[in-house]
């Protein structure tokens, strides 16, 4: 008598081992998906930030140009509203710009002088606001010529992440950014 052995074909996974590929496969998936969404959040900061940041240099170039090489003397009939020949600076502080809501009008209103401002480009991006504009003449002294004084603070971001004129940092994925800058500008032509 012959005996033989029956093997069992074990071709194939058992319903615990699919379980546990199905669990790590998950997890690293979730880590992955996560790892992607922190890399693209960061990036979107960056942009906003370099975009905040080049909205504020892109302003202050503009007003020293002006100064340094306009047709005239700046008028400065309130801190908000800078003319200089024809070109008329007004701005809008805290005002966030969306919309019909301006931040920050240029304009070259030609013979109409500093009158109240009417309309113009707009200087600032979407979600943008001026918490800080200041333009101030500082009177000659033996020691230094007459020039001017600029100030300006951009902020971008909605009004719960901002702390007065800076921001206050990250709310979930929301974030803010604030480029604050100051110049001082001599004219160039008399």
């Amino acid at each position: 008598m012959i005996f033989t052995l029956k093997t069992k074909n074990s071709n194939g996974f058992t319903i615990l081992e699919l379980m546990i590929a199905t669990t790590i496969f998950s997890t690293i998936l979730l880590l992955c998906t996560y790892g992607l969404i922190q890399v693209g959040n960061t990036y979107y900061k960056g942009a906003t930030t370099a975009r905040t940041q080049a909205v504020a240099r892109s302003i202050m170039d503009d007003i020293s140009y002006e100064i340094q090489y306009g047709t005239a003397k700046p008028q400065l009939p309130s801190p908000q509203l800078v003319c200089i020949g024809p070109t008329r600076f007004s701005a809008t502080l805290f005002a966030q710009v969306s919309g019909a809501t301006h931040g920050l009008l240029f304009d070259r209103n030609g013979s109409a002088g500093c009158s109240a401002p009417g309309s113009g480009k707009e200087l600032l991006g979407e979600n943008m606001r001026l918490t800080k504009f200041s333009v101030t003449l500082v009177p000659a002294t033996p020691s230094s010529p007459e020039h001017y004084d600029i100030v300006i603070n951009v902020v971008y971001g909605d009004d719960d992440l901002r702390d007065g004129d800076n921001c206050k940092g990250v709310l979930g994925n929301q974030f803010c950014a604030s480029a604050y800058l100051e110049s001082s500008i001599r004219r160039r032509k008399s």
